[in-house]
Order: C-alpha cells, then sequence, then structure tokens
C-alpha cells in the first residue's frame, strides 16, 4: 500500500510525538533555501499572521536560516529528519502544502501532498504545472501577495477547500506508479507483437 494517501491518522498522537501545536493551522513548508524559496516562503508568513495568528508554519528537509525573520522563531517547527514511512503522517497534520519553488524538476512534495488530501499553494514555473495541473493553486515565485492571498482563500473557504482537496487527489492519480507499469508493458507487448 502506498504510504502516501488520505487515510485518517490520529493527529493529537503525531503532534504529541513532534511537538507540534494541534490547535494551530499549520501550513508545510519543504526545502532548503535555494530553489525553495523559503526567503518568499518567510515573507508569506509575516503577512499571514497579521490576518490570522493561528497559523504556523512546519518546515521539513533542513532547518532552516532564521538569521532576517527571527522574529518568526515562534511560527516555525523546523522538524529534524523524518522516516519517510512517517513523512505521510507530517502531511495528514498540516492543512496545505506552500511550495514557492524557484525550479522544479518534478517536484515530489507536490504529488505527496496531493496523495495525502493536502491542497497545495505554488508557483508557476518549470516542471510545477505539469504535477498539479489545475488542482493547485499557482503564481510567480516571487508574488508574496498572491501566496497570501491564495492560502487565506484555501483556509477561510471550506467549500473551496474541498474543492481543491478533490482535486489534488484526482490529479496524483495520474501519477500511480503501477498504472505507468502496465501502460509501459503494454507499450513493450505491442510492439514485440507487431515484430511477429
Amino acid at each position: 500500500e502506498d504510504l502516501f494517501n488520505n487515510l485518517k491518522i490520529d493527529e493529537s498522537k503525531i503532534c504529541e510525538k513532534y511537538n507540534l501545536p494541534k490547535a494551530k493551522k499549520k501550513i508545510l513548508i519543504s526545502g532548503s533555501n535555494f530553489y525553495k524559496n523559503i526567503t518568499t516562503a518567510f515573507k508569506v508568513l509575516e503577512k499571514l499572521i497579521k490576518r490570522d495568528d493561528d497559523i504556523v508554519f512546519v518546515k521539513i528537509g533542513g532547518k532552516p536560516d532564521l538569521k532576517d525573520f527571527s522574529h518568526l522563531k515562534n511560527k516555525i517547527y523546523a522538524l529534524p529528519f523524518i522516516e519517510r514511512n512517517e513523512l505521510p503522517n507530517i502531511y495528514k497534520i498540516c492543512r496545505l502544502l506552500l511550495f514557492p519553488s524557484t525550479y522544479e524538476g518534478f517536484g515530489r512534495p507536490l504529488l505527496e501532498a496531493m496523495k495525502c488530501g493536502l491542497p497545495v499553494v505554488c508557483s508557476d514555473n518549470s516542471a510545477i504545472p505539469e504535477v498539479v495541473g489545475n488542482s493547485a493553486l499557482m503564481s510567480n515565485c516571487e508574488n508574496v501577495d498572491d501566496f497570501t492571498n491564495n492560502i487565506l482563500k484555501l483556509i477561510n473557504d471550506n467549500e473551496f477547500y474541498k474543492l481543491k482537496q478533490k482535486e489534488g487527489l484526482e490529479r496524483s492519480k495520474l501519477f500511480d506508479v503501477d498504472t505507468f507499469h502496465q501502460k509501459l508493458i503494454a507499450i513493450y507487448k505491442n510492439e514485440l507483437n507487431s515484430i511477429n
């Protein structure tokens, strides 16, 4: 069974395990400073907490450099290395994935988030649109205002949130490994049959 799925988990247990606040609105961010555009993410957080003080970031993929954002240290929960089998639990306790990447060859966290039923707010560049299709809210990787407004729309509009959640789950099915393998086998069989 695929680890990344939208099955329910015990959120309290996961929050307790990783010392995360259960009552806060958790937004997942992933990656390092360069490609993942963490500086933009932190600027988004500054704007978000002016509108909703219950929002925090949960960061996976390395400890963030907070030298210019030390005032946000109580709003950013940087997790230590997470085993792959535990990673889906982190996705599932968060409300959405913020992914303001400047460049992606694919963008695995996007697919993982969609498979877990997490709406995505992301950049509109490189391979990202090919992965998320119309299921995500996309904008320029430097547009702090668009990212902020898209996040607030998801958090404050439950029907819209459910729509994006459903669209993400449907979109993730395009990347099913078993389906890919079956299609690849069918292509080889077809080619072999045409030779005979």
